[in-house]
């Protein structure tokens, strides 16, 4: 996600989330809070998404709920955003912001201008974008790579690039995820044998995982899968959505009987099956996870199956793959890895290499490396900006052009929000709250209390949550029966009897102060003392 500041709007290129790890509680992803910015540049004036990849769409229903615009999309993406806003029930609400956009389209709003420019990638309709305002010409790369001798999709337009370059380019924002990779790196029609001798050398059934998004590797899967005589069955709602997109958009759809469903599995030979499933990160509830945990109605792994990952590790994803793999072993199943079976995966992603063809097309004032770790970053400053004033911006963080010059600029730091399970939008205070219940536990405190009568006429009860140890296993009430008799003395005591909001403040601050005696922990507290 890229905010462009104009003297005028405030635009973003793409809005996508980042993925969460094992610390955000209940959390599948999370994105950053715009609101600072849009307190000081006003309401985003468009978005300008360049591909669909999840990293660069996945924030759009909830960013679009705050902060309503125009979404200039290109087709693949728009489909993939659609089926999102379908499955959180905003369809009706969100999908008309959407202006479906193609390569070579320009898009002018005010005195801006964004033109969409063919890049190569691993998901179809992938774009560069030139924005030009009154004083600067700006190049995203978006996700991209150099691959002029694809078969799946048309090579990128160079010629475009190289006449903007021509032109002046101020400021080339680029894609460094893996600019730490000298030369050029190999094209997604590679990797159709190397699948082959993957295939060939399994003896019992093969599952076979990667991204859900790669159309062009999922075609290959296909295709050699049926070459070498095997049936192919897709597990995995990503991995269906990816051929019935495909088969709307006239790129490709599957010969009639070549792809079964899960049901018409028990009519073939088991060892004459590729099942393509979804789950190469280990993703929560993805089919893969579901098989290697018992889950999945109509599969597990047995004993001769393999499971090929026809995919990288994103990183931070290690543990979760790590755990997978374990598993799959443990109930007979052998592994395959690009390590063990080099060429049956290829990046998206543009190596250095590449980054220099498209540094000398665009010839541009500045270089600026974005995407990745930041080490990426740090890898694609050092090895491709060398010749050029390339500077560094870590998230929050900016520049700002005026003229030639590009000065490095900090802004107000911004909150994530976070995306749980189910699809609800979460802001940062609540994950503060999970995670201080996760690591320190709960006690609520109830009752009814009788003012006149001066007693309890229910209660108080104490209930501890994620506190009880080996010494009070047994004995809920231990943290009770000291203080309940101290709870009467408080609200006796009490100068402000009538404010309920106070009295329940105090016995919020005793019941904590006890329990981190108790406990040496400080757990959240709730006090909800009714008084009648």
């Amino acid at each position: 996600m890229t905010a462009i500041i104009t003297q005028s709007r405030l635009y973003l290129v793409d809005a996508g989330v980042m993925f969460a790890d094992n610390r955000k509680l209940g959390v599948s992803s999370l994105f950053n809070d715009i609101s600072p910015l849009v307190k000081q540049f006003g309401e985003p004036a468009a978005y300008i998404i360049t591909h669909g990849h999840e990293d660069h769409i996945g924030a759009l229903p909830y960013m679009l709920q705050k902060w309503p615009a125009p979404v200039y999309i290109p087709s693949w993406a728009k489909a993939l955003a659609e089926l999102r806003l379908e499955r959180l029930g905003l369809s009706l609400q969100l999908s008309g912001y959407f202006r479906k956009v193609k390569e070579g389209d320009l898009i002018s709003i005010g005195d801006e201008s964004f033109e969409y420019i063919r890049v190569n990638h691993s998901i179809p309709d992938a774009n560069a974008v030139c924005i030009k305002t009154k004083t600067h010409t700006i190049v995203h790369s978006g996700d991209f790579k150099v691959d002029l001798k694809s078969s799946e999709q048309k090579p990128i337009d160079l010629n475009r690039l190289k006449k903007l370059g021509s032109m002046g380019v101020d400021l080339f924002i680029c894609d460094s995820t893996n600019a730490s990779k000298p030369g050029i790196g190999p094209g997604e029609n590679t990797t159709l044998e190397p699948l082959k001798r993957a295939f060939a050398s399994c003896p019992g059934r093969i599952f076979i995982t990667t991204f859900s998004s790669n159309l062009w590797r999922l075609i290959n899967i296909i295709s050699a899968a049926r070459e070498l005589g095997k049936q192919v069955c897709i597990a995995g709602a990503g991995l269906q959505n990816s051929l019935n997109i495909a088969k709307d958009e006239g790129i490709y759809s599957p010969k009639h009987g070549s792809v079964i469903e899960l049901k018409e599995l028990k009519n073939f030979d088991p060892n004459n099956m590729v099942i393509v499933v979804s789950g190469s990160q280990g993703e929560f509830r993805s089919a893969l996870q579901r098989i290697v945990n018992g889950e999945h109605r109509q599969l597990k792994i047995q004993e001769n199956d393999s499971v090929i990952f026809s995919s990288r590790i994103i990183p931070g994803n290690e543990k979760d793959v790590a755990y997978l793999t374990s598993k799959i072993r443990l109930q007979g199943g052998r592994i395959i890895t690009p390590s063990q079976s080099p060429g049956i995966h290829v990046s998206g992603h543009a190596y250095g290499g590449e980054i220099e063809i498209m540094l000398d097309a665009l010839k541009p004032n500045t270089f600026m490396p974005v995407h990745g770790t930041f080490n990426q970053i740090i890898d694609n400053a050092d090895n491709q900006g060398m010749n050029y004033n390339t500077v560094i911006c870590e998230n929050s963080s900016g520049i700002y052009l005026n003229g030639a010059k590009a000065d490095p600029f900090q802004i107000e730091d911004l909150d994530n929000l976070y995306i749980d399970d189910t699809g609800k939008l979460l802001n940062h205070e609540t994950m503060r709250e999970r995670l201080r219940i996760g690591e320190s536990g709960a006690i609520f405190v109830s009752g009814v209390f009788d003012k006149k009568k001066k007693k309890f006429l229910q209660g108080p009860s104490i209930q501890t949550f994620g506190l009880l140890n080996e010494k009070n296993s047994n004995d809920e009430l231990s943290l009770s029966k000291p203080i309940a008799a101290e709870l009467n003395s408080i609200i006796q005591t009490a100068k402000t009897k009538h404010d309920s909001d106070k009295l329940n403040e105090s016995i919020r601050i005793y019941v904590r102060r006890h329990a981190t005696i108790e406990f040496d922990k400080k757990p959240t507290v709730v006090s909800k003392i009714w008084f009648v």
